[in-house]
């Protein structure tokens, strides 16, 4: 081996060779989730339908923050081993869907779902308290506010620049 290659091998194994074990940020996780994830009892179909009902209700509800201004879309599949997602989407002035926003997938983990919820473009304190909202509707506590200080309390839509083009406009 020559002295480049060993010196590469002896870079990318001295990180490895030092890990003996779990990160300090990894302790206390709900067993088999990852950070940002959640594992809860019920069929992916379940779960989307409890975290549907939840957003529906708290984010898009009559005279909620998100209603009007984003676009709820949703899949799931009801059989064995299904998946489901849900993404809200900005919405561009002429009603059509834009950019993405926030994002909830939900997988099988045997008998359990594994719910992972992602901040695409609300600001990182909204997403952080809706990734919350998530995980609660997802372990069936049907409530809009974990306190009263939830975000809906004291968030400000922040209008974002859509990057999408607009339709060309034909002649009269």
């Amino acid at each position: 081996m020559s002295g480049r290659a060993a010196l590469l091998m002896a870079i990318i194994a001295a990180p490895v060779t030092a890990c003996t074990g779990l990160p300090a940020d990894l302790e206390g996780l709900t067993a088999g989730a990852l950070p940002g994830e959640t594992v809860v009892s019920g069929s992916p179909a379940e779960v989307y339908t409890r975290v549907a009902r939840g957003m529906l209700r708290c984010w898009f509800g009559p005279d909620m923050v998100l209603r009007g201004r984003y676009a709820f879309t949703a899949k799931a599949d009801a059989t064995p081993g299904g998946r489901a997602e849900i993404k809200i989407h900005e919405k561009e002035h002429d009603g059509r869907r834009g950019l993405r926003a926030f994002e909830v997938r939900m997988a099988p983990r045997g008998d359990q779902t594994v719910v992972s919820a992602a901040n695409v473009r609300f600001p990182a304190g909204t997403g952080e308290q809706m990734r919350a909202s998530v995980a609660r509707w997802a372990g069936d506590n049907p409530s809009c506010a974990a306190s009263s200080g939830d975000w809906q309390d004291s968030w400000k839509p922040v209008h974002i620049k859509s990057r999408s083009r607009p339709r060309s406009r034909g002649k009269s």
